[in-house]
């Protein structure tokens, strides 16, 4: 060890981290040769204090990433609520009084349990305007299938509309919101 070595080492002992890796500057290959500035305009200290800043950075982006694909993943643990095929819609005879059915086989495709909401809403096709929703909460268990049927009243505005002119949506939520 050359004389310089020797005596940058004992000052590291005594400054401690930041004096450390000034000294080791001198043999560390990808620090720069000469303690003094670089060519990008980091001094020595600051070019340490940067790498570790670095470090410290990805450190606490892999911790963000982890936590946040914990938080993501809780709702995957549910059940995955899947209609079959299309509803099966039974019309009321125009300007009757007697409700709109509707008919639908929801299955779970998700390792989960729980509650689920099943949504139907009767649309004007023509307007856009909802003329009647329904909603009901169903539990559903890993590889359920169950038959939903629901008898919707239609407003006495909507009566007179062909079947034709009203859309049937279905849609389920878990979480329940």
């Amino acid at each position: 060890m050359g004389a310089i070595q020797i005596e940058a080492k004992r000052r590291a002992q005594v400054s401690g981290l930041l004096q450390t890796r000034q000294a080791m500057a001198l043999r560390c290959p990808h620090a720069p040769n000469t303690p003094g500035t670089r060519s990008n305009g980091l001094r020595v200290n600051e070019y340490y204090v940067w790498m570790n800043m670095k470090n410290v950075t990805e450190k606490f982006l892999v911790a963000t990433l982890l936590v946040a694909l914990l938080f993501g993943t809780a709702g995957c643990l549910g059940p995955a609520p899947r209609f079959q095929g299309q509803p099966t819609v039974v019309p009321p005879p125009a300007g009757s009084d007697q409700p709109y059915r509707v008919e639908a086989v929801l299955s779970n495709a998700g390792p989960g349990e729980g509650q689920v909401e099943v949504e139907i809403n009767l649309i004007n096709r023509h307007t856009g305007e909802y003329l009647a929703k329904h909603t009901e909460e169903v539990q559903l268990h890993t590889g359920d299938t169950v038959h939903i049927t629901a008898e919707i009243p239609l407003p006495p505005s909507a009566r007179n509309l062909a079947p034709e002119d009203i859309e049937v949506k279905v849609d389920a939520h878990y979480p329940i919101h």
